[in-house]
């Protein structure tokens, strides 16, 4: 996404990441990556439930 940010932006998307990790730990990765969107956490999974983005009898997260 990072490297596609400007195609995005043609079609008005935002990306956004979301994962477990804590906010501190996110703007360290953010850093680390030079990601140029917003990282989100979300540490009860709720988002990624909701988004049945998690892997099948696991609370551990599928990239999707």
């Amino acid at each position: 996404m990072r490297d596609d940010q400007s195609l995005l932006e043609a079609q008005h998307v935002q990306p956004l990441g979301v994962n477990p990790a804590s906010v501190e730990s996110h703007e360290k990765y953010r850093e680390k990556f030079h990601f140029n969107f917003p990282l989100c956490s979300d540490p009860d999974r709720a988002v990624a439930r909701a988004y049945h983005a998690l892997k099948p009898q696991s609370d551990s997260i599928a990239r999707t």
